[in-house]
């Protein structure tokens, strides 16, 4: 690794992409600095790829993007591509450009793409991950259970974690579904001898965490994090013996299957399976990453799923005439 390397990741401030760019700069070995872009009015209407003048259109709270400009730019989806290119022509051409997820511009516009299956992207250039991308790693998860720990002490183990997802573009986590959602966790917590461990997501809801909070508040054996103190997902994770993830989060299923520990699928009531979403559960099931919950908590053979090292060395040729990492 060269310690000279520099490195940005342009992301639109949300930890989701944070977490899939990040993850790709840290198995190239290089420091980064992330970079928060939105595009302002009028010209946020413009097609979320169109570069020409994106280095002066950012709303107020995005970063400066300034010289020195950086060797590598790793950038996550359709919003981040304007920038991307706008920072390689004003480099002259000189940045290497990392994109993450299938991009809705000629792919040959990037150094490499890095892509999950179910997004369909091909070309020499392309490589393909089962899932996404993350920051998820064996030091990660260690620093995490030295962290946790003392939190979840007063709580009998073993520790099953379940972790929510909610509302997006295409579904609604209604309060008649929070309260189905609740009731099959508290099917699950009657027969368990240890202590669920229930984290909610942005998604999830102010108004259906309180639901929940409400109807678990009688609940010796179940934990719910109250957004009080540092959110303790990647204890969670740690921790955990099992853990359950809602079927609507490509990212958080990755990570839960990062772990090697039994991951199961629970459904969001009324949840309608987008294809893609669909078509990379069905691939993980065959690989026998995951399983939906039926009723029963299964035991199998599960095989962690680690595709950050897996791509790590493809992605270091495609890259190793450019640039030495």
């Amino acid at each position: 690794m060269k310690n000279s390397v520099t490195c940005w990741i342009l992301t639109p401030g949300l930890p989701a992409f944070r977490k899939q760019t990040a993850g790709i700069a840290q198995i190239l070995g290089v420091n980064f600095e992330e970079k928060i872009v939105n595009r302002k009015k009028p010209w946020h209407w413009l097609p979320k790829t169109w570069p020409l003048g994106a280095l002066h259109q950012l709303e107020p709270g995005s970063s400066k993007l300034t010289p020195p400009w950086p060797d590598i730019v790793i950038s996550c989806g359709q919003y981040t591509i304007p920038y991307a290119l706008a920072i390689r022509k004003a480099n002259k051409g000189k940045s290497l450009l990392i994109h993450i997820q299938k991009p809705s511009i000629n792919h040959r516009k990037f150094d490499v793409i890095i892509a999950p299956e179910h997004d369909g992207a091909k070309g020499a250039n392309v490589i393909e991950t089962l899932g996404a991308t993350h920051d998820v790693n064996t030091q990660t998860l260690q620093q995490a259970i030295t962290e946790f720990t003392p939190r979840f002490k007063p709580f009998k183990a073993p520790y099953f974690s379940i972790l929510l997802g909610g509302s997006s573009k295409k579904y609604k986590l209604t309060p008649e579904y929070t309260a189905q959602l609740a009731n099959n966790i508290l099917t699950i917590a009657k027969d368990y001898p240890g202590t669920l461990l229930i984290s909610g997501s942005r998604r999830t809801g102010a108004d259906n965490m309180r639901y929940l909070e409400r109807r678990f508040k009688d609940q010796k054996n179940i934990y719910l994090y109250n957004n009080v103190g540092k959110n303790p997902y990647m204890g969670m994770l740690a921790l955990a013996d099992k853990i359950m993830v809602t079927d609507d989060s490509v990212s958080m299923i990755s990570e839960a299957c990062y772990t090697g520990k039994p991951v199961y699928l629970l459904r969001l009531p009324g949840q309608i399976q987008r294809k893609k979403i669909g078509n990379f559960i069905d691939s993980a099931i065959k690989r026998d990453h995951i399983r939906y919950y039926n009723g029963t908590l299964e035991t199998w053979d599960v095989k962690p799923l680690d595709e950050l090292q897996r791509i790590a060395p493809k992605l270091k040729q495609l890259l190793q005439d450019k640039i030495t990492l």
